[in-house]
C-alpha cells in the first residue's frame, strides 16, 4: 500500500511540475542482459539488446526529448547506445565507446550503475568528463547528462543535442515504435538494462514576433510565428493583457492591446502548455512599429532549466517506481 501511495504522490508531482508543457511518457519493453562483444579488440559488437517504445497519442510536433535509463555495466567504454525514431530514422547516439579516441581503443574503464537521464538540459553533466573523473571499477554517478558523439575517433565525446535530432517530428513521424539499441563492442565485460523511459514533450514555441514594438495606445498589427499553435484553444497576452486575433498552427495575427510604455512579456497559451517570450514586445510613445526584420528583435527565452530539472527528476523517479511496483505483488 505504501508503494501505491508513493506512486500517486509522484504522479501528482509530475503533473504539476511539467504543467507549462505536455509530456508523454513511454516505458521500454525488451530490457535484459546486454550480449557481450565478440573479440578483445574493439570494435567487435555482440548482438544488440533492443528496447522498444510503443509511442502513441502524441498530438503535435515533438518539442523536446528526455531519455531515462537504469543500466548496470562494467567498463562503460564498451557500450554503444543509439535512440531511433519509428522506421529507424532519425537516430541519435546517446553515448558510444566512451573515452575511446582511436578506432581500437578500449575506452573508459569506469562502470554504469543506476539511473541516468539524458536531455538538452543546459545544467546537465558532460558524460565523457564525468566518466573520466571516476576511477577504474567505480560507477559514473547517477544523474542528468547531455548526450555525446561516438568514440572510436579523436573527435569523440563532444556534447550533442537530442532536440536537434528529434524536435519537429510530426505526429505521423513520432507515433510508432521507437527503439533504443545497446551494443557491447569488446569481449570481457557485461551488463544489464533494467528499465528505460522515453519522454516526449509537446507545446507551443515562439520563434519570432514582428514587429517587436508599438504605440502605448495599442492597435499595432503583430505577427507571432512559431510551432504547435492550436487554433481551437490558443490565447495571447501582452504584459498580461489579452490580444484578439486569428490563429493557425504556425502563425498568430493579432492587434496589441493598450499598455504603459516599456518592454512586456508575450505569452502564448494552448491546451498543451504555454510559451513566454520574455520582453518580446516594447510599448513606446512614438508610435513606432519595430524593426520589422528577421526575428523582429524578439527574445524567446524561458525558464527552461527549472522545467527540465523537474521533468528529468520525474523521469528518473517514475523509472524507479516502475521497477519497485512488481515487488509489491511479489510480497517484497
Amino acid at each position: 500500500m505504501r508503494i501505491l501511495l508513493v506512486a500517486l504522490l509522484l504522479l501528482a508531482f509530475c503533473a504539476e511540475a511539467t504543467a507549462q508543457f505536455t509530456t508523454f511518457s513511454f516505458n521500454g519493453t525488451g530490457t535484459g542482459a546486454i550480449p557481450d562483444g565478440t573479440a578483445t579488440t574493439p570494435p567487435a559488437y555482440g548482438t544488440a539488446r533492443t528496447v522498444s517504445f510503443a509511442v502513441s497519442g502524441v498530438p503535435l510536433n515533438v518539442r523536446n526529448v528526455v531519455l531515462s535509463m537504469d543500466v548496470a555495466h562494467t567498463w562503460v567504454g564498451d557500450l554503444d547506445v543509439v535512440l531511433r525514431a519509428p522506421g529507424g530514422s532519425p537516430a541519435a547516439t546517446i553515448f558510444s565507446r566512451t573515452g575511446a579516441t582511436t578506432v581500437t581503443a578500449l575506452g573508459d574503464d569506469s562502470d554504469l550503475s543506476g539511473a541516468y537521464a539524458f536531455s538538452d538540459l543546459s545544467s546537465a553533466n558532460d558524460f565523457w568528463a564525468s566518466a573520466a573523473a571516476v576511477g577504474a571499477t567505480a560507477a559514473i554517478p547517477a544523474g542528468q547528462y547531455r548526450t555525446s558523439s561516438a568514440g572510436g575517433a579523436a573527435t569523440g565525446g563532444a556534447v550533442t543535442s537530442l532536440d536537434a535530432v528529434f524536435a519537429g517530428l510530426t505526429p505521423a513521424q513520432a507515433n510508432g515504435t521507437w527503439t533504443l539499441e545497446f551494443r557491447d563492442s569488446t569481449l570481457g565485460d557485461t551488463g544489464t538494462v533494467n528499465g528505460v523511459m522515453l519522454i516526449l514533450v509537446v507545446g507551443p514555441t515562439v520563434t519570432s514576433i514582428t514587429p517587436n514594438s508599438g504605440d502605448v495606445a495599442g492597435g499595432t498589427f503583430v505577427v507571432i510565428s512559431g510551432t504547435n499553435f492550436d487554433p481551437a484553444s490558443t490565447t495571447v497576452t501582452f504584459g498580461g493583457l489579452a490580444a484578439a486575433g486569428t490563429v493557425s498552427q504556425t502563425q498568430i495575427q493579432c492587434s496589441s492591446p493598450p499598455h504603459a510604455a516599456g518592454p512586456v512579456d508575450v505569452v502564448v497559451t494552448t491546451q498543451y502548455g504555454s510559451f513566454t517570450a520574455t520582453g518580446g514586445f516594447t510599448y513606446t510613445t512614438s508610435g513606432g512599429g519595430g524593426d520589422g526584420g528577421g526575428d523582429g528583435g524578439c527574445s524567446t527565452s524561458e525558464p527552461r532549466d527549472a522545467i527540465w530539472l523537474q521533468a528529468l527528476v520525474c523521469g528518473v523517479l517514475l523509472l524507479l517506481l516502475a521497477r519497485a511496483l512488481p515487488r509489491l505483488f511479489k510480497g517484497g
